[in-house]
């Protein structure tokens, strides 16, 4: 009994070891995978019938092999399974529907209200999740992925809830409860992070931090394809790193926080107060960040001084990290980014370059990123993928 137990074992790591070849090269032959896995062809033969016959994996054709040699291609198969990803922040949520190798099928952005409670605005997530699996009956909808603010406590013991600004809901108990799939959260950053390390193919043995510039400020780092979590799950609250001593007062308890420095909020306030006290702008009371990316394109001298500001704090905040950690790569995105990158990269770069040991700003490789879409969004259902990818429950989702 125990041998056969084992024998089973080793079938599931061996066809957990093929998946994630796969999703890692995109398309190979079967010699490949046997190359590439140490396995014998026999055995990669019969472990891609299995995924086939549970519409993991499919073949794509006849491809040269080596040598004038031919063989059978074979890839991921996207058309059957579905994963959720969802984003939530503090004034909107975003949610889309994606495949098992983390493409974005279809996505929808839905702002939350001033005045709206918390068990109101999550209803309205979960009728929008009820949406997409609807939409998705001929396929298979197996897990969901939650990207929300931090602090985000892991398994703290006595806390009910993950969100802070929603105390009494549970998300992942409510949701998986309702909806009978595996749900999966993470902390915003840390889910762009991931999402990141997946797109550039970040090599083993490299650390990327990704800085996650928005309504609040957070970083997540992924060292070697792991995420580095620390004891409660909190690594990467750079938005609370004090880089003024006797700063402002933070609701955390510190002074002078990053994030009270460099944020989408603080850059809003600033350019009211500036505008109250009647300095010029183009930009009229009651704008939004989008009319701020206009004024600052359009070379509005009060926005773009304003917008310096935040992007010369937050260089701090990207130097002290580079001190700490060293990271090989390091990735500025979400709202601050997408305003104006070429002016936030030679704000970081000068404010770096005065901060760092030479050599070490020389070998780090600095990226800003204005995409509109919503990486941490997409970095929610990866992090659903790579959890349903696990050998402890990846074979109670697929089907046989």
């Amino acid at each position: 009994m125990k041998n056969g137990i084992n024998q089973e074992n080793i079938q599931k790591i061996n066809r957990i070891l093929v998946l994630r070849l796969l999703r890692a090269t995109g398309t190979c032959s079967r010699a490949d995978l046997a190359r590439m896995s140490n396995l014998r062809p026999a055995t990669i033969t019969n472990i891609v019938n299995e995924l086939k016959d549970m519409h993991l994996i499919k073949e794509e054709g006849i491809i040269n092999v080596e040598r004038g040699r031919n063989g059978i291609a074979v890839s991921l198969d996207k058309s059957y399974y579905r994963v959720i990803g969802i984003r939530i922040s503090r004034k909107y949520f975003h949610i889309g529907i994606f495949d098992i190798e983390g493409n974005e099928l279809e996505s929808s952005t839905h702002r939350f209200y001033a005045d709206e409670e918390a068990e109101t605005a999550f209803l309205r997530v979960q009728e929008q999740i009820e949406i997409l699996i609807k939409k998705a009956s001929q396929e298979k909808v197996v897990a969901i992925g939650c990207a929300i603010p931090g602090p985000f406590f892991r398994n703290l013991e006595g806390s009910e809830s993950e969100y802070p600004d929603w105390p009494d809901i549970n998300i992942k108990k409510v949701l998986s409860e309702r909806f009978n799939v595996y749900v999966f959260l993470e902390h915003d950053a840390n889910a762009g992070a991931l999402a990141y390390n997946w797109q550039m193919r970040v090599p083993s043995g490299k650390m990327l931090v990704y800085f996650s510039a928005a309504q609040g400020i957070g970083a997540g780092i992924v060292n070697n394809g792991k995420l580095i979590l620390g004891g409660l799950g909190t690594a990467g609250e750079i938005g609370h790193m004090s880089i003024e001593t006797d700063g402002l007062l933070c609701k955390c308890g510190n002074r002078g926080c990053l994030e009270l420095y460099c944020s989408s909020h603080v850059l809003i306030n600033n350019i009211n107060k500036r505008i109250g006290m009647g300095d010029y702008s183009v930009l009229k009371p009651g704008f939004h960040l989008d009319d701020v990316k206009e004024a600052v394109s359009k070379g509005d001298r009060l926005a773009v001084s304003e917008y310096e500001k935040v992007c010369d704090y937050l260089g701090i905040g990207i130097a002290n990290i580079i001190n700490i950690l060293n990271p090989d790569i390091v990735v500025i995105g979400d709202e601050l980014a997408r305003i104006s990158s070429d002016i936030m990269r030679e704000r970081i770069e000068k404010v770096c370059s005065r901060r760092l040991y030479e050599l070490v700003w020389q070998h780090t490789n600095v990226c800003v990123v204005d995409k509109q879409i919503d990486i941490s969004l997409q970095g929610a259902a990866i992090v659903a993928i790579e959890e349903l990818f696990k050998e402890q429950i990846f074979f109670n989702w697929v089907d046989y």
